[in-house]
Order: C-alpha cells, then structure tokens, then sequence
C-alpha cells in the first residue's frame, strides 16, 4: 500500500527531533555568537528563561517565534532544522556572490574536509557540524548558481518561443 500524500516520500519527522534541533541549533548560535539567554530571547521575541527552554527541548516554538529565529541567525538557525525535510532556506545575499575567491575557497576547504572525514569511510556527527561554515559557504554558491540556471533556462526558453 503507498504512503498517504501528506507524507510524500520523506517520510515523517517526529517532533522530538525537530526539538531536539531546533535547541541544539539555538545553543549552538548562542555559545558561538557569545550570547546571554536574554540576548537570545530579545532576537526571538522572547524571555530569557523560555529561550532556554527552547535550547533544553523542554517548550514547543510557536511559528512567529520560529520566523524571528530565521530573521535573526537565517540559515544559521533554519537550515539545520529544515534540512530534516530535504529543504534549504537561500538568503537574498546568496544571489549576490561578489566574493568567487572566497567562495572557491569555501569549496576548497569543504571538499579536504570530506577527504579528511572520509579516510576511515564514514561520516560522524562531529565531522559534519565541524564543515558548517564550509556548507554554508558552499551552499550559499549553490543556489545562486541555481537560481542563474533557472534564470538562463527561462530566458532561452522565451527566447525559443518567443
């Protein structure tokens, strides 16, 4: 019997683990960014004291308190939790590239990092969160070239019938 339309073919995520992500990710950009608890509050709209529970796992974020995380860190913070879907949040900056050898370098240093990870043939956790600025750096490449390919697509298309 197939799955149900409404699962698709990702399957379901359990909401333990979108907790789970969402507080390891908060923690993450809190220790990283050297934020108190308050500061992590006021760029969600919230207490301190609830942050922290969002870090913990122990409260549900609502989706206006989500969208201010996504407006404050971007990809930062959406990312992790939206790649338990398959799925990547592109910021307007990302169709801006300006700096190709920073970029290049980025791919550089992702695909050592890869080659590093991979000697023993796998992959750990602690390999992959050590690639993120890499990833994103990398990623950020990838979907400007992604919307440029959409957008030459559709010129030569028009252009065909046009």
């Amino acid at each position: 019997m197939p799955k149900p339309l409404i699962h698709g073919s990702r399957g379901v995520v359990p909401a333990s683990k979108l907790l789970e992500v969402i507080g390891a990710t908060i923690d993450n950009i809190r220790k990283e960014d050297k934020l108190t608890w308050a500061d992590v509050g006021a760029a969600i709209g919230r207490s301190d004291d609830q942050a922290a529970k969002y870090a913990e796992g122990t409260a549900t974020m609502d989706a206006p308190t989500f969208l201010r995380a996504c407006n404050s860190w971007n990809g930062r913070f959406a990312n992790p939790v939206f790649a338990l879907f398959n799925l990547h949040i592109e910021e307007q900056s990302a169709r801006n590239v300006g700096d190709v050898p920073h970029l290049l370098l980025g791919m550089t240093h992702l695909s050592a990092s890869l080659q590093q990870a991979m000697l023993d043939q796998q992959l750990d956790d602690d390999e992959v969160v050590a690639m993120q600025p890499y990833i994103e750096v990398v990623g950020g490449l990838v979907d400007y070239l992604r919307k440029r390919l959409a957008d030459a697509m559709a010129r030569r298309a028009e252009a065909k019938h046009g």
